[in-house]
């Protein structure tokens, strides 16, 4: 599948980092808890009422993601409530990843201000 990203398509364009001193993106980043787990076949609609082939269940253990409560408490964006399910759902990972690019941009701009700050001290260090 293609994910439409032209220009042309969007409106109400904003950064994700318009202060990078502000590390909003980073400090969402540190805010998620990633988990491991697995699907209750019991409880998830695409499971529950099912019978699993040989090798299905296997596919049901070991899931990498987040929890749709837990997320939408820090990126409230990618969540939303599936109204068919009674249940919250993740809109789309890849709405993940700005968020973490932008984490990255803050990162780099604190590490090259703080290279900054350790050449100026080494420099008066020097001078001494």
């Amino acid at each position: 599948t293609y994910a439409l990203s032209d220009r042309s398509t969007k409106q109400n364009i904003q950064s994700l980092v318009e202060n990078r001193s502000n590390s909003t993106n980073l400090d969402k980043v540190l805010a998620l808890n990633p988990v491991k787990y697995d699907i209750n076949i019991d409880t998830h609609p695409f499971y529950k009422n099912v019978d699993m082939k040989e090798g299905e269940l296997e596919e049901s253990k070991d899931n990498l993601g987040f929890i749709a409560q837990e997320l939408m408490e820090v990126i409230p964006e990618m969540v939303k409530f599936n109204e068919s399910y009674q249940l919250y759902t993740i809109r789309n990972y890849e709405q993940m990843f700005p968020v973490l690019v932008g984490a990255m941009q803050e990162m780099k701009a604190e590490n090259d201000d703080l290279k900054s700050r350790i050449e100026r001290l080494e420099t008066l260090l020097i001078k001494e």
